[in-house]
């Protein structure tokens, strides 16, 4: 099985099964082993390590000064219990002094790349459940306010005439390597001139439609290339807020480009030996690390098929 991608990876047991057993999260809450990862307005505590940055969690002794405020169940990794507490009530100064010693409050864009596996998918679900709690504190049905339940993974519509239950909004998009079936692929840039971020193609998928269907309609929007071949490659959840990237990676039928300057403002055709050059000497730049994109890219280039 091929490596997850950031985010996706690490030895979690997401303990779906406790998160109705209401006593069991109230001991699990208290218990000495149990670490609560901050949560700030779509930061998170973390410590500068010499290998990298490392989440930094809270004690189990600090939850009482954050008892009554939003607390979401992640899961069990390497012995400890995590949950995620929103802070973005208080001001950045307050929030602060709340980060253990030493640690400080960074988006996770600065840090995802380096974070090993399990943190990395940690803090994604950290991030992407608590700002969920802030975009649906009110009904979207009738516009009562909700209430957590399960843990913090559902929130409920306290209207006992609608009592709808909200989940967690992930928005699927499909994201596309295209290339022309032997030594070049095409890639993208949304600004122009030197040293613009060239990547893949991606776009939400929409009601009726399917990943590949997204992923042929997405290109020929943009570029006006049409596919013929599109092979799933690998998925990755994107809590930045909400989306669960399906990358793919797909074979032109046709091959001038045309380019709808709406969402990207150049296209071209990569050899191997050109793209790697030029990233080589920065006059094409590459997606964020912490990106399927930057994968998918990366392993063209170094592949000899």
């Amino acid at each position: 099985m091929a490596e997850p991608n950031v985010y996706g990876g690490g030895d979690i047991d997401r303990m779906v099964l406790r998160r109705l057993d209401e006593g069991w999260l109230a001991e699990a809450l208290l218990h000495a082993d149990a670490r609560l990862l901050l949560g700030w307005r779509d930061r998170l505590a973390v410590v500068d390590a010499l290998d990298g940055p490392r989440l930094a969690p809270l004690p189990a002794r600090a939850f009482a000064a954050l008892e009554g405020r939003v607390t979401v169940l992640l899961g069990e990794h390497a012995g400890a219990v995590h949950f995620a507490v929103d802070t973005g009530d208080l001001d950045e100064a307050a929030a602060t002094a709340l980060v253990p010693e030493g640690a400080r409050l960074a988006e996770l864009r600065e840090v995802g790349s380096t974070l090993p596996a399990a943190e990395a998918a940690l803090a994604a679900a950290a991030r992407g459940v608590l700002q969920w709690h802030r975009a649906q504190r009110f009904c979207g049905r009738c516009g009562a306010p909700t209430t957590p339940a399960e843990a913090g993974h559902v929130l409920v519509c306290t209207n006992a005439a609608c009592a709808t239950v909200h989940h967690p909004r992930i928005e699927p998009a499909a994201i596309v390597l295209v290339t022309d079936g032997g030594d070049r692929c095409l890639l993208g840039a949304r600004t122009g001139g030197q040293n613009a971020v060239h990547s893949c193609f991606a776009g939400f998928v929409e009601p009726g439609e399917s990943l590949e269907g997204a992923a042929a309609r997405e290109v020929f929007e943009e570029v006006g290339v049409r596919l013929a071949e599109v092979r799933y490659h690998s998925s990755q959840p994107w809590p930045f807020p909400g989306q669960l990237m399906v990358g793919f990676i797909a074979t032109a039928s046709t091959f001038e480009v045309h380019v709808d300057e709406t969402e990207i403002k150049s296209a071209r055709w990569f050899t191997r030996a050109e793209l790697l050059a030029q990233v080589a000497d920065d006059t094409v730049r590459l997606p964020r690390a912490d990106s399927v994109s930057h994968r998918m890219i990366s392993d063209w280039m170094r592949s000899s098929t």
